[in-house]
């Protein structure tokens, strides 16, 4: 079983321009882990360490190098720099909750929401205690915290703090109004269609979490841990929507099947190259 940890971000949660920032800095040459940095990169000693943490859990720093993701969309003529893209959003979204690098997205995502569809930072922290004996209350909540100013898009009027958050404009968290009984802020994370998704990212997704698979099983794409329905929260009508445009959009042959009831998604091509996908909507 996976390892799952709940610290490392310093309890900052990721700002939009920091995986810039740290991508230049280790692309020049730069150490984290060296004294300097804090002079470097202009930043706390703290958030030199958060930093590093969210590079790691976006999966564009494994190992102590840059990968290749990483270098294809944050070099100054790469995809996407400075973000600017929505799509480049849904993909770090899917980096970070696919990654388990951070152990709250991807245990809220695969599998909290569905215990619970709306679920609050008490029965998160008791969720993890049963299934990982994890001891810390603290860390937990923290944790929990650090994931709600990650997604949580917040009203413009509230602290800027919490509204300068590097997902929340994928507003995928919400909040449930409270109720007289309610002693816990409830959130839910509802199924959608997620108009805005484009379907060049799902694909990146469906390939990345289905390598050398080229018939997959719709209910696979829908249920299975680490999938495109969990970890985009597709509703049910969304992912056959979502395939259908994949197919239209022509960017893969690819064919969606219903035989004796059992719906298959077919990829037509061998051994595609999900950076080639990326590559294809960048340009485009």
């Amino acid at each position: 079983m996976k390892k799952f940890t709940f610290s490392g971000h310093e309890s900052f949660h990721c700002k939009p321009l920091w995986l810039k920032k740290g991508f230049d800095y280790k692309n020049e040459g730069g150490n984290f882990n060296n004294p300097n940095s804090v002079v470097d990169l202009g930043v706390g000693k703290n958030m030199v360490a958060s930093i590093r943490f969210w590079m790691y859990a976006f999966n564009t720093l494994k190992d102590n190098d840059l990968t290749d993701l990483a270098v294809r969309l944050f070099v100054e003529d790469g995809w996407d720099p400075y973000l600017e893209d929505e799509g480049t959003l849904w993909l770090l979204h899917y980096l970070l909750v696919s990654n388990a690098y951070a152990a709250t997205p991807n245990l809220i995502f695969n599998r909290l929401r569905k215990l619970y569809p709306e679920f609050s930072q008490l029965q998160f922290n008791k969720f993890v205690k049963r299934e990982f004996q994890q001891s810390s209350d603290n860390t937990i909540n923290r944790d929990f915290q650090v994931f709600e100013r990650t997604y949580l898009n917040k009203k413009t009027n509230e602290v800027e703090e919490n509204t300068n958050s590097l997902l929340a404009d994928l507003n995928i968290l919400e909040k449930v109004p409270k109720r007289e009984a309610d002693t816990q802020q409830y959130y839910t994370i509802k199924l959608s269609e997620r108009k805005n998704l484009p379907p060049a990212i799902l694909l990146y997704g469906i390939l990345q979490s289905n390598p050398n698979n080229a018939s997959i099983n719709f209910e696979d794409l829908l249920m299975s841990e680490n999938n495109v329905g969990n970890i985009f929260a597709l509703s049910r009508e969304g992912l056959y929507r979502k395939l259908e445009e994949i197919i239209d959009s022509k960017i893969v042959k690819a064919t969606f099947t219903d035989t004796a009831g059992i719906k298959v998604f077919q990829l037509k091509q061998k051994k595609l190259n999900p950076f080639n996908i990326l590559n294809q909507y960048y340009e485009s």
